[in-house]
């Protein structure tokens, strides 16, 4: 997402989105989607002939790791829609996790304003 893409339309426009009351967080939201769908793989308990060709550096099982990959997370799952390579995420929690990452995880990173 570019800074201007909220202006011209093709993105959620910057600290809008955010009202969810209470708001999606890594505790009620991110680390169970996460663990459903992503960390069979990208977790640094797996072992790398169990990570169906994940990199040994792309885990997603602690928070310190959803921050570091935050971008690369949102890109890949929510903007490209090529992970999980299962198919097995919903597009509602695909926009869920679009709202988490934009709403509480990039906000803590200081990349973009939440509501």
């Amino acid at each position: 997402m570019a800074c201007d893409d909220h202006i011209i339309g093709s993105a959620v426009p910057i600290g809008t989105g955010c009202t969810r009351d209470p708001p999606l967080t890594y505790e009620n939201f991110g680390k169970g989607l996460l663990d459903r769908h992503c960390n069979g793989c990208h977790s640094d308990f797996i072992r790398a002939n169990q990570r169906g060709g994940a990199p040994l550096d792309v885990n997603l099982n602690k928070w310190d790791y959803v921050i570091q990959w935050a971008e690369r997370i949102e890109v890949r799952a929510v903007d490209q829609v090529d992970m999980p390579p299962t198919g097995t995420m919903v597009p509602l929690e695909r926009q869920m996790l679009g709202e988490w990452l934009r709403c509480d995880v990039l906000p803590q990173k200081g990349e973009v304003q939440g509501s």
